[in-house]
């Protein structure tokens, strides 16, 4: 029972988050309509209606003109050019020489060079172009698309009062958008004029482009990718309607409902001086209104502050006098337990002596005498004489605490007695706390007969 009531609320759960998702997404497509105006004359030949398309919770509708949502500060109108306007390129440039800031520059440079219509002269053509690039090694590939400036100029013209084009790009490079590949993919796209074929990378990145009239044309196309053909097994198409000229052999056709377009590419679109959603200029105004009401919060919330600094530095006030007294006592306690520390290794180091004294009178022969003992932190120096003296080492060492003992020089017999002189200094294991408090003080002199 309680399983169930767990998944129950765990269902009820999610399905509240889908819900609120959904009306987060409603919201943020009124907030940022995207309209996308196809070509007129590929929607002739393809029989169907309106020619614009705006995208709704359910993905993409067609709209009249009556029904098109008015233009917003955020608004995405995006006008797409016939293909039979657009000269094709795919391009190369080394990174080395042409950084990322400067490609635009070379670009338009660049297609002045291969383009079909005048560059200069009195018959020059203004021209518009689209490009999305992408890094390759060390080098940029670049998919160049150019048309007359004139060919623009209509389409804006045509456009409803209520639309305001935001990006303008190719038919085929809205549907390079849209496409999200990881693999080698050939692109089938319905224009005006016929087909259009698109190679893509696995990136989504357009390799190639050709616009086949006949199967033959759309084999050859194919024969010349190369190696690439042979890692493209999928033959993509958002148009449900149409029959490729031709397939591969060995590719399926797979049709797909476009959604969303790659914003990396859409915004290679963008017209020269309109901002969207992207540009931090956009937000000039939102933002300052918000900063105008995270002022007016703060200066509220600095008055309650103010209001309650003053109880706050009564109970302040109150609290440092018992602080003081209880770091007063710490200090007292402190002291003395530092007092007590100092008494107990006093104690240990004079009861040290005696305990030496007593277990060295227990092993010592009857026939070696102790003329000096004399201690000093951790060692002991003993100065005697007597037979035999050599045994003594062994003796010593065997005395319970006793590390080790060395000679502090050589054993040498009396003339005058024949009795050896000897000179040693015994070390002692001996607590660290109380080593380092007893070292450096000399426990004095003394003589003992045995």
């Amino acid at each position: 029972m309680v399983s169930c009531y767990g998944s129950i609320r765990t269902m009820s759960v999610d399905n509240v988050m889908k819900r609120m998702g959904r009306g987060l997404r409603s919201k943020l497509i009124e907030w940022i309509p995207l309209v996308c105006v196809f070509p007129s004359d590929a929607f002739v030949s393809r029989k169907e209606g309106s020619p614009y398309r705006y995208f709704d919770t359910g993905g993409w509708v067609a709209r009249s003109e009556a029904d098109l949502p008015e233009h917003t500060p955020l608004s995405h109108t995006v006008v797409l050019v016939e293909d039979h306007h657009c000269s094709f390129k795919h391009r190369s440039f080394p990174v080395e020489l042409i950084s990322a800031e400067e490609l635009d520059e070379a670009i338009e440079l660049d297609f002045e060079q291969w383009v079909p219509f005048p560059c200069a002269g009195p018959d020059k053509v203004q021209m518009d172009w689209f490009a999305c690039s992408q890094r390759h090694g060390e080098h940029w590939h670049v998919a160049v698309w150019v048309w007359p400036a004139r060919v623009s100029e209509q389409l804006f013209s045509a456009l409803p009062a209520q639309l305001s084009c935001t990006h303008l790009m190719p038919e085929t490079a809205w549907h390079v958008a849209l496409a999200r590949v990881s693999e080698h993919t050939l692109l089938i796209v319905a224009t005006g004029g016929g087909q259009a074929f698109v190679m893509l990378d696995e990136h989504g990145f357009p390799v190639d482009l050709s616009y086949p009239g006949s199967a033959g044309e759309a084999s050859r196309f194919w024969r010349n990718q190369g190696t690439v053909a042979n890692r493209a097994v999928t033959a993509l198409c958002f148009d449900s309607e149409i029959e490729p000229v031709w397939l591969p052999p060995d590719c399926r056709l797979q049709y797909v409902e476009p959604g969303l377009p790659r914003y990396s590419i859409l915004s290679r679109a963008r017209r020269p001086g309109i901002r969207d959603w992207s540009d931090p200029l956009s937000w000039k105004k939102p933002l300052a209104a918000m900063a105008a009401l995270v002022a007016v919060w703060m200066l509220s919330q600095m008055l309650m502050l103010n209001l309650r600094s003053d109880a706050i530095d009564d109970l302040v006030g109150q609290t440092r006098g018992e602080l003081q007294e209880v770091l007063q006592a710490r200090e007292n306690v402190e002291r003395m337990q530092g007092q007590l520390n100092i008494i107990r290794h006093l104690q240990l180091r004079q009861s040290m002596p005696l305990k030496q004294l007593a277990a060295l009178a227990d092993v010592l022969p009857d026939d070696v005498w102790i003329e000096m003992f004399r201690m000093k932190g951790e060692w002991v120096d003993l100065r005697g004489k007597g037979h035999n003296v050599s045994r003594l080492l062994v003796l010593l060492e065997n005395i319970e605490g006793v590390r080790t003992v060395e000679l502090l020089n050589d054993i040498r017999p009396d003339v005058e007695t024949g009795l050896e002189q000897f000179q040693l200094r015994m070390f002692f294991d001996m607590p660290d706390a109380m080593g380092d408090h007893l070292s450096g003080v000399d426990s004095g002199n003394g003589n003992s007969d045995a």
